[in-house]
């Protein structure tokens, strides 16, 4: 779990700072140099760069790795949102996909959210 959390927050982080610079996915990929869809798999959590890779996006934004890995309360959210829509988007069972919504729907008038 905390490998897959580190990667919603990484991912959280690079579409952060990529959007800071307003950079569409494929301007950020090209500087890079890797293909738009690896920039969509990092910025989603589903894959963390290796360390070649983190080498050279700190170099092209000219961060530090402190920099690049200063997570704000906004990019934990954001992970936290992404795992929840992930975890349901695996679900195949069409009733339990149902029964989580009705859960959700009903957790947040309980709780008046």
């Amino acid at each position: 779990m905390l490998k897959s959390s580190l990667k919603f927050l990484f991912g959280c982080r690079i579409k952060s700072i990529r959007e800071s610079l307003q950079l569409s996915q494929e301007k950020f990929s090209e500087l890079i140099g890797i293909e738009r869809d690896s920039v969509s798999k990092i910025e989603n959590g589903k894959v963390f760069p290796s360390g070649e890779r983190l080498e050279k996006i700190a170099e092209k934004l000219n961060l530090t790795y402190s920099e690049l890995f200063a997570f704000s309360n906004d990019d934990t959210f954001q992970a936290l949102d992404m795992a929840v829509y992930n975890e349901i988007a695996d679900i195949k069972d069409k009733n339990a996909k149902q029964f989580l919504l009705q859960f959700i729907r009903l957790y947040k008038e309980q709780h008046k959210i």
